[in-house]
């Protein structure tokens, strides 16, 4: 009996296999499979293109000019878009005693004339660079002694003492992400301090040492993006008069008697490497004052 059953079951079995039905894909259903399993390896017309690469010359100019030339002169400021900035940077500035803003490299020639109504010294510090890069621009050199007065983004006013420093601007600059043929600009102010300490060798005779203290930056948040066909242009504010700004100290200077305020004009030259037979665009020197 038990066999019976046993035989029974196997024909049921193999009646259930043999009536299941055999239904074959569709043409359209393999295309459709085969299309979604192919994954390209490269970039297609429909892939966003990648950024040109910059070849970036920036040129510092430092320009000397006699007190208050510019820096209490409204005139010449107007001519400068002062509105890229927050306002809370912009009165951080102000009362450091800086003024910045932008203006458009058309406008040179106005600027050209306001300047060489004065007595003017310039200085001109460039580099170049495919990445992002940096100039030390130097203000003021051997300073004795310097107390500063200086409006922190967050901590407020914070006063510090430094001997025989060095004064300068860094000057970081990059392509601006996204935005090729702008420049990204950091300016930050820089005091580096040295003392020499005198030791004594075995013999007990004196051995001069030089020590020079770590830098300090001054963070103001000064960072602007600047096109292609504008100019940077960083003064003194009026706030520059207190003798214990930040301002002051790097863009105030005294010689044979004489005061004189320092206006710094930064002009960037972005170069795309994209046609390199062909030549550049733009003067390798645009910003000649005398």
């Amino acid at each position: 009996m038990k066999r019976l059953l046993v035989m029974l079951l196997a024909g049921c079995l193999a009646g259930c296999v043999e009536d299941a039905p055999t239904t074959q894909p569709a043409s359209s259903d393999i295309a459709q499979a085969q299309q979604m399993s192919i994954h390209p390896m490269f970039a297609t017309e429909h892939d966003p293109k990648p950024e040109p690469r910059l070849l970036i010359g920036m040129y510092v100019y430092k320009l000397r000019v006699p007190l208050r030339t510019v820096s209490h002169d409204e005139i010449f400021w107007k001519h400068v878009d002062e509105q890229n900035l927050d306002i809370g940077t912009h009165d951080l500035l102000w009362a450091n005693g800086f003024r910045v803003g932008t203006a458009p490299r058309e406008d040179w020639d106005y600027f050209k004339k306001v300047l060489q109504k004065q007595r003017l010294v310039s200085q001109l510090t460039g580099a170049s660079s495919v990445d992002a890069s940096q100039i030390d621009m130097p203000l003021q050199q051997n300073v004795p002694e310097e107390f500063v007065a200086y409006f922190h983004p967050t901590k407020g006013l914070i006063g510090q003492i430094y001997d025989q420093c060095d004064v300068s601007m860094l000057i970081n600059f990059q392509s601006t992400p996204r935005s090729p043929g702008d420049v990204r600009i950091t300016a930050t102010p820089k005091f580096l301090s040295q003392r020499t300490a005198i030791g004594y060798t075995a013999l007990n005779q004196p051995l001069p040492q030089l020590y020079v203290r770590p830098e300090y930056l001054f963070d103001l948040k000064l960072q602007l993006d600047v096109p292609l066909d504008h100019f940077l242009i960083i003064g003194p504010s009026t706030d520059a008069d207190h003798v214990s700004s930040l301002g002051h100290k790097l863009l105030y200077q005294q010689i044979d008697g004489q005061e004189f305020e320092t206006v710094l004009v930064i002009a960037p030259q972005p170069f795309r490497f994209e046609q390199p037979t062909t030549a550049p665009s733009t003067q390798s020197n645009p910003f000649v004052v005398n």
